[in-house]
């Protein structure tokens, strides 16, 4: 799943990625009996040696997305005959979107295929399409409502989509409305935001 890249699982499967990749959801009557239940999940997994820096990422060619170079004019030209060249690394890190409310979402199985999905999303077209995909159904199936958010800041765009799948699958599986909202801890784990970007940037220019 993804809005623009499908590179995401809706849950992991074989690799866990990161702390908070999620790999089960629970289902229960209350918040206290879900969150025990998670207890009683044995996970069995090997441990890899992490990635911890774009340096190390770039060594081991785990990168998210190929390399991207911004070029205009003709650049190795220009290099060759400039008079002056300087060059350098730009970083700039990770970003948090610490919106007021975390994560949340009610889904309401109707008649055959149909979700209602009330989610706290800024997007709810591209809610609508990815639980579309995950579930397997047309979008005009789902429903997709959205109540007043608070300062969001582009963090209830696409992070919500996950929560919105994994309401639509336990709603489908229950058949009973269910509701996910993730405490401020589990928020900050599971969802990713704006990831850490480095920089080499190079620039040619003459006396004037």
């Amino acid at each position: 799943m993804g809005p623009v890249f499908h590179d995401e699982v809706c849950l992991a499967d074989k690799e866990l990625l990161c702390i908070g990749h999620t790999y089960a959801v629970v289902a229960a009557d209350t918040y206290e009996q879900a969150y025990l239940a998670t207890k009683l999940i044995k996970l069995d997994a090997e441990e890899k040696t992490p990635v911890l820096s774009i340096d190390q990422a770039i060594a081991a060619n785990s990168r998210l997305q190929p390399e991207r170079k911004i070029e205009r004019g003709e650049v190795d030209k220009t290099f060759k005959q400039s008079k002056h060249i300087l060059e350098g690394q730009f970083k700039n890190g990770a970003q948090e979107h610490w919106y007021l409310e975390t994560q949340s979402c009610i889904v309401v199985p109707g008649e055959e295929l149909e979700l209602m999905v009330y989610s706290s999303t800024q997007h709810p077209s591209e809610t609508q399409a990815i639980v579309s995909e995950v579930m397997g159904i047309p979008r005009n199936e789902i429903t997709v409502e959205t109540r007043r958010l608070g300062g969001a800041f582009g963090g209830k765009e696409t992070s919500g989509n996950h929560v919105a799948a994994w309401a639509a699958l336990l709603a489908r599986k229950s058949g009973r409305p269910i509701r996910i909202r993730l405490t401020r801890d589990m928020d900050q784990a599971i969802t990713g935001k704006r990831h850490p970007f480095q920089s080499d940037w190079k620039i040619a220019f003459d006396d004037n």
